[in-house]
């Protein structure tokens, strides 16, 4: 919500196997905000998944989550930025717009 009142296009997926799904399917977003924990498949194992695929590897991802995650971890796997939740808004926007042009309509 906070992304789409700034001005960018947001598209959403509940799950693991949803995100890939839409990715597999043509889906190419400026950045991916992943969670570590979600239904069906974590989030390492939906970048293990994308890095898989040479197209699928080049989406910037930001991990976006309530666990403690590994900074460490996710850098070192070719993951651009961790935000702990619950987020600030103006964190977040900085976060999308490092990757993201804003498309105001």
């Amino acid at each position: 919500m906070v992304l789409d009142m700034d001005g960018m296009e947001v598209e959403t997926a509940l799950s693991g196997p949803e995100a890939l799904a839409k990715l597999q399917a043509g889906f190419r977003p400026c950045v991916m905000l992943l969670d570590i924990r979600m239904p069906g498949m974590n989030g390492w194992d939906v970048w293990e998944r994308m890095r898989a695929d040479p197209e699928l590897a080049a989406t910037p991802v930001v991990v976006v989550s309530g666990d403690a995650p590994d900074a460490s971890r996710a850098r070192s796997v070719g993951m651009q930025a961790v935000l702990r939740k619950p987020v600030e808004s103006l964190a977040l926007i900085a976060a999308v717009a490092a990757h993201c042009a804003r498309r105001l309509g």
